[in-house]
């Protein structure tokens, strides 16, 4: 017969297991990174068995999940999460279902393109991210994501740091590099953020005719809006014009930054539509003014565009304006290619 002297020892030794084997658990389910394998009989994000550690993202509010490589990942089935890198050429299409990947804290970001390429297409669903958007930001990445259709919610910044080149502080969504390229474009559906955009170097951020049904950059929670721009800000009139971006002011203390640096473009154009008269608000920034630092038309843009910043009222606003040509400019224009025209021998 055992002794009993043993019991309290294996009691003990047993307690000590399972403790072990719970903190190892609870690290486990705060730390780790899974790693998009693509082994199950579908591409759905939510699939346990496309990932390594076969485990569904689900409930895993502290995990990446890392989709490295040329795989096609689709999110339509509600799913929570750490936090996605998209990159190795991998895309990922959003189309239905509610999304979050909800982990936060400094220098915490959702990558897409990460020293390589990465896109995202969003045609439906609600997508929410509890920190910061990097796209094409990197180590000469190039990234896009194309909002279609559905939200997307910004709903932390990365922390409010206040960095010398964005004194509006750290910002949520974060478009190119200095090298690479980053795309961030939107013509259907919503865009909301916590905190600020900044456009870098190679970043374009383009907004498509007037079917967006909001782009609001700051409401997301008790901070203000920001925009810092190098890059270009691309805008498409249709026949309904175009979505305008509207920075907020949270407290209404005037505190947002809305800045164009040096070498900043805007690029305007039409969609759908013939060229017509007209103008448009493109940005308008709560309470303050807008700095132009040196905003200019890109080299594409047709002739007959223009735009304005007017600081004159409470909110700053970027406006572009289209004009037809006069008729007696049009037949100068005429009469000039007619001079310069064939002539017919006699």
């Amino acid at each position: 017969m055992k002794s009993n002297l043993l019991r309290p020892f294996a009691l003990r030794r047993t307690v000590a297991i399972t403790a072990a084997a719970v903190c190892a658990a609870a690290v486990h389910s705060t730390t780790w990174a899974a790693v998009w394998t693509g082994g199950g009989a579908d591409n759905e994000y939510s699939t346990a068995a496309n990932w390594d550690d076969n485990l569904s993202p689900s409930g895993a509010d502290n995990s990446t999940q890392d989709i490295n490589g040329a795989f096609t990942v689709e999110r339509s089935v509600d799913s929570t999460s750490g936090r996605t890198f998209i990159k190795g050429g991998a895309t990922m299409n959003i189309i239905g279902g509610s999304h979050d990947d909800q982990r936060s804290g400094a220098n915490i970001f959702n990558f897409l393109g990460d020293s390589s390429a990465g896109m995202v297409n969003q045609s439906g669903g609600e997508y929410r991210i509890g920190h910061g958007l990097r796209v094409g930001v990197g180590g000469a990445p190039d990234g896009a994501y194309n909002l279609t259709g559905g939200s997307l919610d910004i709903y932390r910044g990365s922390n409010s740091k206040i960095e010398s080149d964005n004194p509006g502080g750290r910002p949520s969504l974060e478009v190119g590099d200095t090298t690479g390229s980053g795309l961030f474009e939107i013509s259907g559906g919503s865009l909301q953020t916590r905190a600020g955009v900044h456009i870098g170097p190679t970043g374009v951020f383009s907004v498509v005719g007037s079917t967006p049904t909001g782009i609001s950059i700051g409401p997301s929670g008790s901070g203000d809006g920001s925009w810092i721009q190098h890059g270009m800000l691309k805008a498409a009139i249709d026949a309904g014009g175009v979505t305008p971006i509207f920075i907020d002011d949270f407290d209404d203390a005037g505190g947002v930054v809305g800045e164009f640096k040096s070498g900043s473009l805007l690029d305007l154009s039409f969609d759908g539509v013939a060229p017509f008269a007209g103008t448009w608000t493109l940005m308008e920034i709560e309470n303050t003014d807008i700095v132009d630092g040196g905003l200019a038309l890109s080299d594409v843009t047709a002739s007959g565009w223009n735009f304005s910043i007017d600081n004159s009222g409470a909110n700053g606003l970027l406006t572009a304006t289209y004009g037809v040509p006069e008729p007696a400019s049009t037949m100068i224009l005429v009469m000039a290619a007619l001079a310069t025209g064939p002539r017919r021998r006699v």
